[in-house]
């Protein structure tokens, strides 16, 4: 792009000069290119650009001799020597309005304002987000084990504060009535990992949970072409349990078709996963005295489901808890930790023979005792 010049005058000597240039000859062979050993660089100052110029110009008139760049527009008379002076008179009035183009190019240069610059558009400053940390939720994740202390330290809040803000949270269909602290929220959050950048509150990103909560609820119960009579969030809490029994990530069906055939016959669901909530702790086997535990949520204790959620829930764990029950009549079950797999019964017996053979295994082949408070999802899940 040429450089305008600020000076009125040098701008209509320019303005004639070029349709000139233009007339007698390709412009670009006289003052844009020679031969390779000049590169104007129009960004340059203009007294750069003028004496760059002035400077092309009388190289052009020493290879007139020669008529090599010329031809089109210069004519030699063959009879006489080839000198400028023996050139017709257009080429020699080409030659002067381009030596004295350059000559008041240059002049100008001297006194007139530095070249006006290109100036590019500004450029598009983005903020990059400022991530403070990430929540990370897996199936099976309980808050006060696994998700309050990720969020005291992402928030930089004490464990109380980030408490009352769970318990805060917003009414939904979901959360049975007469939850009144912070587990609440329990199950309410979905597996995967939530960013939490700066700016961000942890009121925000609960009511967010809400929301996307109820989203994945309704999106499941509109595919779902045999749903249960079970309230949306009774079915949350069944949910739950069958999450956190099923550690080897199937037989969520299953699970499910046990504590619904549990349910319509009114015995306890009597699982083990609800007592160790209720106890604050796992063990790959509870004690009898583990199980009597005081609690709305220790179905060992109270007949029904507990009274809220206990763990973060999956989708096929929900499906399966929306659902109606398998047709079968399994009541009993047991997981092997060293096979990692679920075994299912319809008989008392043969389930106690089977899963007394499977406790044997897990004393002859695990690390871990027995009696030993543990993480199961970090362990097996």
């Amino acid at each position: 792009m040429m450089i305008v010049p600020k000076n009125k005058v040098l701008a209509i000597t320019i303005s004639l000069l070029i349709p000139i240039f233009q007339f007698y000859g390709k412009i670009e062979e006289v003052l844009f290119s020679t031969e390779g050993q000049v590169n104007i660089n129009w960004k340059e100052n203009e007294k750069i650009l003028c004496a760059t110029i002035f400077k092309a110009s009388l190289a052009r008139v020493k290879e007139f001799k020669g008529g090599d760049v010329m031809k089109k527009s210069m004519q030699f008379n063959q009879n006489r020597p080839t000198s400028l002076w023996y050139m017709k008179p257009t080429s020699r009035i080409m030659l002067t309005l381009l030596l004295v183009g350059s000559l008041f190019f240059t002049a100008c240069s001297t006194t007139s304002s530095p070249a006006i610059q290109t100036t590019a558009p500004p450029a598009v400053t983005t903020t990059e987000k400022v991530v403070l940390g990430v929540i990370k939720v897996q199936g099976g994740a309980m808050l006060e084990r696994d998700i309050i202390p990720q969020l005291c330290k992402v928030f930089s809040l004490p464990e109380q504060e980030v408490k009352e803000m769970l318990a805060a949270a917003s009414s939904s269909t979901l959360i049975k009535v007469g939850l009144i602290d912070f587990r609440r929220m329990e199950g309410l959050i979905l597996p995967g990992e939530y960013e939490i950048e700066e700016g961000d509150t942890l009121k925000e990103k609960v009511s967010n949970w809400v929301v996307a909560s109820e989203i994945r609820y309704n999106k499941l119960l509109s595919s779902n072409t045999s749903a249960n009579n079970l309230t949306p969030a009774e079915q949350l809490s069944l949910a739950s349990v069958i999450n956190a029994e099923c550690l080897a990530g199937t037989h969520q069906k299953e699970v499910a078709t046990v504590f619904l055939n549990r349910l319509l016959k009114g015995s306890k669901l009597q699982s083990c996963v609800t007592a160790e909530y209720a106890l604050g702790y796992q063990r790959p086997y509870l004690t009898g005295n583990d199980i009597t535990k005081v609690s709305n949520y220790n179905t060992y204790y109270i007949s029904g489901l507990p009274i809220g959620p206990i763990c973060a829930i999956s989708d096929a764990s929900l499906q399966a808890a929306m659902s109606k029950k398998m047709d079968s009549d399994i009541f009993y079950f047991y997981y092997d930790y060293i096979q990692n797999d679920m075994f299912f019964f319809a008989d008392y017996t043969k389930f106690q023979k089977e899963g007394s053979v499977s406790r044997q295994r897990f004393e002859d082949n695990s690390a871990v005792d027995k009696r030993a408070k543990i993480n199961k999802q970090a362990l097996y899940h």
